[in-house]
């Protein structure tokens, strides 16, 4: 017994040193912790409410728009086709211009081939604007190559030669399936091209060009897809070039048979996303601010737009005044772009994008890039009607001196491929673009 009483107490003892020990490193450990940035705003309902937590919004911004001289469009899988006409940022045409591929090596038509139609088919993979609106198509023959190792852009054109191979009116129609020798095909648009073009590939049969593809795209070097001016209205098909009902199907007869051959547009194809725009009929402001360069008017409205059309500019103007009464921890900072009540395009843009510009205009990397969108942000709020931004890291860098911020330039996401457009309020809107940042001084 006197053995399991002394045990015991050496236990007790144990425990009062461990219990002890426990107490003395939290101490060290928690004395030690410094606040981190934004740590315990989750709890809080307004950031603006914890102690010692400063709130300000009233940094001076210059707004403004800048039109975009062109965009990368080589190799996209989806590209679009028509021409739309919006009264805020005038009229869109597109087209594209693809490589063409042999569905086999060697092919040969047997004898006496002759063309009975020559069909470009597309497929649809979505719409933009009234699919009712008649268009006017056009499709060329290629008269020069798309080089495999170049970049090219939404403004490069291409030879083509004359006269085209389709040239009409045409209405997308995305409801009726299509009946193609007794079979129905879902929607998609069906140009059928001269049969001229038809036969000059049948008279290549068994010949050298048609031997494998290297040696058929110099002899076939692509198609050209355009789209002319609508006067009004008008749309915007985006088309699935790499879908199997994207081809140029030949059907023909011999002295044996009725058959056909497929011309594929695969991932070997090269394929080059043609932009053309028209601002005479855009809004007058857009037309001052974006072609004629008048960036005063931007702090009423400024303008994003796709398809290499006009990007936004932001400039934070009271930065070095701000920065030395610092140093700053921010624990929140927002940036913020309501919608124009004016904005009147078709469809806002779902998502736009945001990079920084340092003092020469150039684009540099914000810190939240890295962390994708959902943590940037940049998704049209409907409810709101405002898009914003969670810029905290490249912020507190700011104010640390840490970065060459000068401001901002947002972008409509997907500009190759993405014709929307929206309206921003401008610096001196009363509901305006505004940078909004919590903040401690630090002492």
């Amino acid at each position: 017994m006197v053995y399991l009483k002394k045990k015991n107490n050496r236990l007790k003892n144990i425990y009062l040193i461990k219990t002890l020990l426990i107490i003395i490193l939290s101490a060290v450990v928690f004395s030690g912790c410094k606040k981190t940035e934004g740590v315990g705003l989750d709890v809080i309902a307004d950031p603006k409410d914890a102690l010692d937590v400063g709130y300000f919004e009233g940094f001076r911004l210059s707004t403004y728009s800048t039109p975009i001289d062109s965009v990368p469009t080589k190799n996209l899988i989806a590209v679009l086709l028509g021409s739309i006409s919006d009264a805020t940022f005038g009229v869109s045409s597109t087209g594209f211009y693809t490589q063409i591929r042999l569905s086999n090596n060697n092919i040969s038509f047997g004898d006496n081939p002759v063309c009975d139609s020559i069909v470009l088919t597309l497929e649809y993979a979505g719409f933009y604007g009234d699919s009712t609106s008649v268009q006017h198509l056009k499709v060329f023959e290629m008269d020069e190559p798309i080089v495999d190792d170049t970049a090219y852009y939404s403004n490069d054109i291409f030879a083509v030669k004359s006269p085209p191979l389709f040239d009409a009116d045409y209405e997308f129609n995305l409801k009726d399936s299509i009946d193609i020798f007794g079979t129905q095909v879902r929607p998609h648009i069906r140009l059928y091209l001269d049969n001229s073009f038809g036969d000059k590939i049948l008279d290549k049969s068994g010949s050298t060009e048609l031997s494998n593809n290297e040696e058929f795209n110099n002899f076939i070097n692509g198609l050209a897809v355009m789209s002319d001016n609508v006067a009004m209205d008008g749309g915007q098909a985006t088309v699935n070039l790499l879908s199997s009902l994207s081809a140029l199907t030949l059907y023909y007869h011999n002295d044996e048979d009725t058959t056909y051959e497929v011309f594929v547009i695969n991932g070997n194809c090269d394929r080059v996303s043609h932009f053309e725009h028209d601002y005479a009929s855009a809004s007058p402001n857009f037309i001052s601010q974006v072609m004629n360069g008048d960036t005063t008017s931007g702090q009423q409205e400024y303008f994003l737009n796709g398809l290499a059309s006009s990007r936004g500019n932001i400039t934070i103007l009271d930065l070095d005044s701000i920065i030395d009464n610092g140093p700053y921890a921010v624990h929140m900072a927002e940036l913020i772009l309501p919608a124009s009540p004016n904005n009147n395009s078709l469809a806002t843009p779902g998502q736009i994008t945001i990079a920084g510009i340092n003092s020469e205009g150039k684009n540099i990397y914000l810190i939240e890039t890295a962390e994708g969108s959902a943590f940037l942000g940049g998704a049209y709020d409907d409810v709101n009607k405002e898009y914003i931004f969670n810029i905290t890291r490249t912020i507190q860098s700011l104010f640390l001196g840490r970065s060459e911020l000068k401001g901002f330039r947002t972008i409509v996401s997907g500009e190759s491929t993405n014709p929307r457009g929206v309206i921003i309020n401008g610096a001196e809107e009363s509901n305006k673009t505004r940078l909004r940042v919590y903040y401690t001084k630090i002492d």
